[in-house]
């Protein structure tokens, strides 16, 4: 009987073999172990990994169910490994405990991963965290201050709702992705080290904000700022939502900020004026992307630009191109500042924007005078546009093209005045004819 279940038990050890260690994820330096979302068993995958004659630097563990009430022990992992991976897999916080082996690469993705809380869990050496594609709801706050050679953290498509402060620790961190979640509260990001600010991206983009993240610690720069469309918001209308820094004497430099067409209507709102005239932040270049070139926005910006004043290249404030097949517009600092001046008093300035201004280097903005569309537009001749838009951009600053400008964004009022006029003349022609038959029966 002692060797029935013997045999029995070298027989579902050689299956789970079978499931385990596949082939198709064998090579010289990486391995997956394949389940059947099945219990995880970790003594048959330790000796299936021992058993392995290459040299294993990378893990990946796929479809597997996790007990939530046990940690797993992975500091097996040879010393030279650098990656590990759990794919498609069920369990609600970290549960592996790989902090003793040196890894860079640590993958959760497709998981039914909820929180993050465990960091002490994982290697304080991690490079790359990839947590995407998960469940996460609620993140500690000092969850990523372990990591002191953190580049990137990707955290896109969760269902993370609110954020109180996340604190990173890392010299060497350039990016973090929050895009295409549920987030309507992020209140501060802050550094302890200074980031690798040349590389430095910060996405938010696909969100539900309705304030923008305070940017705290030894941090002077973000090469790029992402925040996109925010579904239901209202960050770019009430008053002192898009404030990224609240210390004055502290200046926060951003080299591309990245927001999305759909959400303004008609004219830049005058919290984003606020914004992007703060003398506590300075960006060089504003890209609006998902642009419709017939939009009454589109011709505010572009037809009815004021301010821009006898320059040798329109890029110098516009520019128009495709990024990835989607229409982008560009607009420089110096677009901005010439537009957002016009006519604003110093009163505007104080009451609406004094959250966005250092008061110690506050000055009054010089009045600035409309240009015709002709000079603003005289360099756009040789960019690679689309025929539809160069056919637009070309176009003279005219009585004529004002009026059509008009018919577009009021279709429903011309045709009333155009049905009015006709009712009127027909009526005149009436009159007048009835005016003719009678004075012809007089004379007779």
């Amino acid at each position: 009987m002692i060797y029935f279940y013997l045999i029995l038990i070298n027989i579902n050890f050689a299956f789970s073999l079978k499931w385990g260690c596949t082939s198709t994820c064998l090579s010289l330096k990486y391995i997956c172990f394949k389940g059947n979302n099945d219990t995880f068993n970790q003594n048959l995958l330790k000796k299936c990994y021992d058993d392995t004659k290459t040299t294993l630097r990378s893990l990946r563990l796929d479809f597997f169910k996790f007990n939530n009430s046990e940690i797993y022990d992975f500091n097996f992992l040879k010393a030279n490994s650098y990656g590990f991976s759990i794919h498609d897999s069920y369990f609600d916080d970290i549960l592996v405990n790989i902090s003793g082996v040196k890894l860079s690469n640590i993958t959760f993705l497709r998981t039914t991963l909820k929180k993050l809380t465990r960091s002490d869990l994982l290697p304080s050496t991690t490079k790359f965290l990839n947590l995407q594609y998960n469940q996460i709801e609620y993140i500690d706050s000092k969850f990523f201050t372990k990591f002191t050679k953190l580049h990137s953290v990707s955290l896109q498509i969760n269902k993370i709702k609110k954020i109180n402060a996340l604190t990173f620790n890392s010299d060497s961190f350039k990016k973090i992705n929050f895009s295409h979640n549920l987030l309507e509260q992020l209140d501060e990001i802050r550094f302890l080290e200074k980031p690798n600010e040349p590389e430095l991206a910060i996405l938010l983009n696909d969100n539900y904000l309705n304030k923008m993240p305070l940017i705290k610690g030894k941090i002077e720069s973000i090469y790029r700022f992402v925040l996109g469309y925010q579904q239901k918001s209202k960050i770019l209308s009430s008053q002192y939502n898009m404030l990224l820094n609240d210390e004055q004497d502290k200046k926060l430099a951003i080299e591309h900020f990245y927001v999305d067409f759909d959400m303004f209507s008609t004219n830049i709102t005058n919290e984003f004026k606020c914004f992007v005239n703060s003398n506590r932040i300075r960006i060089e270049t504003y890209s609006f992307f998902s642009i419709d070139v017939q939009s009454p926005l589109f011709k505010n910006i572009i037809i009815h630009t004021k301010g821009v004043q006898n320059e040798s290249s329109i890029k110098n404030y516009i520019d128009l191109c495709k990024q990835d097949s989607i229409l982008t517009l560009k607009l420089t600092k110096n677009y901005f500042a010439a537009m957002s001046k016009i006519s604003l008093s110093d009163t505007f300035w104080h009451n609406t924007c004094n959250k966005y201004l250092d008061p110690k280097e506050f000055k009054n903005f010089p009045i600035t005078t409309k240009n015709t569309a002709t000079n603003i537009i005289k360099d756009f001749n040789n960019q690679n546009f689309t025929p539809e838009i160069r056919i637009y951009l070309k176009r003279k600053d005219s009585l004529m093209n004002d009026f059509i400008d008009f018919s577009i964004d009021n279709q429903g009022e011309v045709v009333l005045i155009f049905t009015s006029f006709f009712l009127v003349i027909l009526l005149a022609f009436c009159l007048a004819n009835q005016a003719v038959i009678k004075n012809k029966v007089i004379k007779k």
